[in-house]
């Protein structure tokens, strides 16, 4: 399908001009964080994973999803990828806004320490120390290299985050507007969350797939039935399923959010389930998605082609007919 068929159009300069205020706003807190000997890009999680860049990352590009977002455009594949570039070019940008900051707080001139140098002793400088300890590490030296590489990649990657999750968010194409949160409803299961947990590993594996078959079942069944239906009566098939309880006592849980475009009756189904793992702790997955676009929107289309198809064969035929003599 073309990008002008999903209704993805070109970022408008409103868009860069938000995703260069939170680059611009990261800088300067990141900034202030190393003034005060916090460095929020050093933390790394099992040594290895940069989850400090991960985020710093994510937080500067949010103002091209969220500028993408208040104008409703749908992001292509194209944009989203390059906003790993967007993220490598906002992190050079960073070093360097660091760099002479270096410069200005040590009073010394760029020839005594040229950018490249500046990156290369940081990165040799590099050291680590466990949370909540209060010893120096050692320096790692050509190794810390390594570890520059994983920051720059896990800051790239972070800033293409909000762009690739304002993409995977339902949208209707025609009217290019992202859907809205509309209804909600939940099927849950006969068996109670307190009691299949107290029982042994085994039979409470054995009573947690059940409880899921049967709410599963159960939605699944409803929801096909509305897939070809519109938005009015699809609700109204949903609603044998119920609203969903505030606090859900049950051992698994299935609710279906209805998304709705502003403009139409498209809407989008989603499938959730809410359940607990072989460890007890509670675990949430998505079951299925549905994206039904505006049945009166497809019959609106399809008359306009008959009346212009009509008018067309129309006017094929009076050119066609001879002249009448007067």
């Amino acid at each position: 399908m073309s990008d002008s068929a999903q209704g993805i159009r070109s970022p408008s300069g409103i868009v860069y001009l938000c995703g260069v205020a939170t680059s611009l706003a990261v800088m300067y807190a990141v900034r202030f964080l190393d003034g005060v000997d916090f460095n929020l890009m050093g933390f790394y999680a099992w040594g290895i994973v940069p989850i400090g860049a991960l985020a710093v990352g994510f937080v500067s590009g949010t103002g091209y999803a969220i500028g993408s977002r208040y104008l409703n455009l749908k992001l292509s594949r194209q944009f989203v990828a390059g906003m790993i570039t967007t993220g490598f070019v906002d992190y050079i940008a960073l070093q360097h806004f660091a760099y002479t900051s270096f410069l200005e707080d040590a009073r010394i001139s760029s020839e005594q320490l040229g950018f490249l140098r500046y990156l290369q002793e940081t990165a040799e400088n590099i050291s680590f120390s466990r949370a909540g300890s209060s010893g120096a590490g050692v320096a790692l030296g050509g190794f810390g290299y390594v570890f520059k590489l994983l920051e720059v990649a896990g800051f790239s990657v972070g800033a293409a985050g909000p762009a690739a999750i304002l993409r995977g968010m339902p949208y209707c194409a025609r009217c290019r507007q992202y859907l809205q949160a509309h209804a909600t409803f939940a099927v849950e299961s006969n068996a109670l969350a307190k009691e299949t947990l107290k029982l042994k590993s085994a039979p409470r594996v054995l009573a947690l797939q059940a409880a899921i078959d049967e709410v599963v079942g159960r939605a699944m069944t409803v929801v096909e039935g509305v897939r070809q239906l519109g938005l009015a009566d699809t609700l109204q098939e949903l609603a044998v399923l119920g609203p969903p309880a505030k606090k859900s006592a049950a051992a698994a849980r299935v609710s279906v959010v209805v998304k709705k475009c502003p403009r139409c009756d498209g809407h989008h189904l989603t499938m959730n389930l809410a359940t607990f793992s072989k460890d007890k702790k509670p675990a949430q997955s998505v079951l299925a998605t549905m994206d039904k676009p505006s049945l009166a929107t497809d019959e609106a289309l399809a008359g306009q082609a008959a009346v212009a198809g009509a008018d067309m064969e129309t006017s094929s035929e009076q050119r066609a007919a001879p002249p009448t003599s007067p």
